[in-house]
C-alpha cells in the first residue's frame, strides 16, 4: 500500500483548539483500509475528510494518490504539486522529490481548460466564476486550468447581472476552451412583474462553493512549464 500513517500526537495530550485529531485519525485509518481492499472512491473521500478536520502532508499525499487511482487527475496533480510545496518548505526533501516524480508523470495526461473571459464581464465588481461550483480564482482566467477529465459546468455571475451558464467535456490530454458571454441585465423586480404578467421569464441566478486550493498562480505556472 502506498498509505503512510499520519503524525501522532503525544498520549493524552489535547488537540489544539478548534481539531478534533481523533476523528481524523480514524478516518485515515479507514480510508487506508478501504485503499487496500481496492474501493478507492469511497478512500478518497475519507482522505479528504480527514484532511479537512486536521491537515497533514501525508494525508494529502495519500488523497493525491486515490485521486489518480481513480482517474482524476487534475485533482491528483493539484494534490501532489501542494505536497511538493509544503515538503520543500518544511525541509522534507523526500517526499518532495516523491511528490514532484508523481506530479511530473501525470502532467502530460491532464485535461486543461481555458476559461475565456472578455474584458467587459472580468471589468465587473463582484464577478465570479466557478467550476462544479467551485471557485475559479481571477488568477486562473484565461489560462489553462488542470481539470479532472469529463464534463465541466461553468456559471458566471455578478451583482445586477443575469448569471451565465455553459458545459463543455474535457477529454484526459486534451485542452478546451469555453468562451464567457457578456452578462446581460438582471431583470429588476418592476420588471420581473412586467415579464411575468406577459408569459415572460425573469433570469437570476445564486452560487456558492470552493476549489482547488493551496499555491499562488505563479507556482502552478511554474509546475505546470517545468
Amino acid at each position: 500500500s502506498c498509505a503512510a500513517a499520519p503524525p501522532a500526537r503525544a498520549p493524552g495530550s489535547p488537540a489544539p483548539e478548534g481539531r478534533n485529531l481523533a476523528a481524523a485519525e480514524v478516518l485515515f485509518d479507514e480510508a487506508v483500509a478501504l485503499s487496500e481492499t481496492g474501493k478507492y472512491s469511497e478512500a478518497c473521500a475519507k482522505f479528504a475528510d480527514s484532511d479537512r478536520i486536521d491537515h497533514a502532508i501525508n494525508t494529502l499525499f495519500n488523497l493525491a494518490d486515490c485521486y489518480e487511482r481513480t482517474g482524476r487527475l487534475g485533482s491528483a496533480w493539484e494534490a501532489f504539486t501542494r505536497v511538493a510545496d509544503e515538503a520543500s518548505r518544511t525541509g522534507k526533501g523526500a517526499l518532495k522529490d516523491q511528490a514532484l516524480k508523481r506530479s511530473e508523470a501525470i502532467k502530460p495526461r491532464l485535461a486543461k481548460l481555458e476559461i475565456l473571459v472578455p474584458a467587459a464581464v472580468a471589468g465587473l465588481e463582484g464577478v465570479e466564476i466557478r467550476n462544479e461550483g467551485a471557485l475559479v480564482e481571477r488568477a486562473f482566467w484565461n489560462h489553462g486550468l488542470p481539470v479532472d477529465a469529463g464534463e465541466q459546468s461553468i456559471v458566471v455571475s455578478a451583482p445586477g447581472k443575469a448569471s451565465w451558464q455553459g458545459s463543455i467535456t474535457v477529454k484526459e490530454g486534451e485542452a478546451a476552451r469555453l468562451d464567457v458571454p457578456e452578462l446581460a441585465d438582471a431583470a429588476m423586480p418592476g420588471q420581473r412583474v412586467a415579464a411575468l404578467a406577459a408569459g415572460g421569464v425573469g433570469l437570476a441566478g445564486v452560487i456558492a462553493g470552493a476549489i482547488f486550493g493551496g499555491l499562488a498562480f505563479s507556482r502552478w505556472s511554474a509546475a505546470l512549464e517545468a
